[in-house]
């Protein structure tokens, strides 16, 4: 085990279990603990299991977790972002996850472009969880920050993985720094296992998948879910943060309010991350939630 990833581990502060299972020929990391019935933990962009860090200690208090790395992300294998089959490489390994460690169908928290993973499984291939929680969800809005307009041309996210935001420890806290409101929430313990996993290895770096949400002026249409929003059928709950750069809030509410399955919820003097941000206030709102739909 990575000194950067057990340091994680063990600042989480109960016991887990770390695996690892061969899903369409990836090698995928997870973790498990705790006891009740299943929840499964979809991260965002390739940041890793680990970014839950602050909300599994609580979930186990009532909840079997299972945190999962997906291909290219923490201590799974590592895949071409550019050139990765979305469905292939991510939601159907996702759906076999599923079926062959947790068996039942779990709740599901999820977080940005994981959130878009999990509406795909539910939406797409007709799974039906216990309940939906979307963190921040890619999908619900069309926008896309400027300053990633440009990451639409593989050269340029290129150039900037490997120039300016080189993976570095440094860079790392000014990149998840753009994204909080709270900036002084994000912890070396974090950063170090982040920074840990994507290494020296470009082709993981985050700006590369970021290249495939991006257009010049809104998100990449693959990822527009927002005429699907109807067809969610289960009890879903959606987070967002107020000050979040990536997803404004404004805009996804008058999207999500198309479905009555949809509740929403704002977290103030938070970003893109309130798992994080405002945990507390994240992991009550996130169990009262679940314990509702158990």
């Amino acid at each position: 085990m990575n000194k950067a990833y057990k340091n994680l581990i063990i600042n989480i502060g109960v016991p887990i279990t770390s695996n690892k299972t061969i899903i369409n020929g990836h090698s995928i990391n997870y973790i498990k603990a705790g006891k009740g019935k299943p929840v499964l933990l979809i991260h965002g962009i390739n940041i890793g299991l680990g970014q839950w860090y602050k909300n599994i200690n609580e979930l186990s208090k009532w909840f079997t977790v299972y945190a999962i790395d997906l291909p290219g992300a923490g201590r799974s294998s590592s895949v071409d972002f550019l050139n990765a089959n979305l469905n292939h490489d991510f939601i159907n390994v996702l759906m076999k996850f599923i079926s062959k460690i947790i068996k039942v169908n779990p709740h599901i928290i999820s977080h940005s472009l994981g959130a878009w993973m999990a509406l795909k499984i539910h939406i797409d291939n007709h799974l039906k969880p216990k309940s939906l929680i979307l963190v921040n969800p890619v999908g619900v809005t069309t926008y896309m920050p400027w300053t990633q307009r440009l990451l639409v041309f593989p050269s340029i996210a290129k150039l900037i993985a490997s120039k300016p935001m080189y993976p570095s420890n440094s860079n790392l806290y000014t990149f998840f720094r753009s994204v909080m409101y709270d900036k002084t929430k994000i912890e070396k313990v974090f950063v170090d296992y982040v920074y840990e996993s994507i290494s020296e290895l470009i082709i993981r770096h985050p700006m590369l998948l970021i290249s495939r949400l991006a257009g010049l002026t809104k998100i990449n249409d693959e990822f527009n879910l927002i005429d699907d929003l109807t067809k969610i059928s289960v009890n879903t709950l959606v987070i967002l943060g107020k000050y979040d750069p990536l997803i404004p809030y404004s805009q996804a509410m008058e999207n999500i309010q198309l479905n009555k399955y949809i509740k929403p919820i704002l977290i103030q003097k938070s970003g893109h991350v309130p798992f994080i941000e405002r945990s507390d206030e994240f992991n009550k709102k996130v169990i009262a939630f679940l314990m509702g739909n158990n």
